[in-house]
């Protein structure tokens, strides 16, 4: 294997490894059960589903949630280091900055 094709194999694992630390920020199985409860209700209870209002519902809800599971973390990232179940998140671990998580 060339020196070429072991930086880029290191590349695509920086960024999957990157990716998997928003999952886990993000709390994406989380934050999709409750957008997934807030999308069912709005279909269950709108007397006509408009497609338009269900999408803005089901991003900005996503965006919300999510936003709010992160700044949780941020919060609590010094008390997570201590948890067997939080220790291993991405602000624990240093494996994301603050300033990367706010953004």
């Amino acid at each position: 294997m060339s020196a070429e094709e072991i930086h880029s194999l290191e590349k695509e694992v920086t960024y999957m490894s990157k990716i998997i630390d928003y999952v886990q920020f993000s709390k994406l199985r989380l934050s999709t059960l409750v957008v997934f409860s807030a999308a069912i209700s709005y279909i269950t209870v709108a007397p006509q589903v408009d497609w338009i209002r269900l999408f803005w519902l089901v991003s900005g809800g996503f965006l919300i949630t999510a936003s709010s599971n992160g700044f949780n973390q941020i919060l609590e990232r010094e008390t997570d280091k201590l948890m067997t179940r939080t220790a291993n998140r991405p602000l624990p671990q240093s494996r994301m900055g603050i300033v990367e998580a706010f953004i």
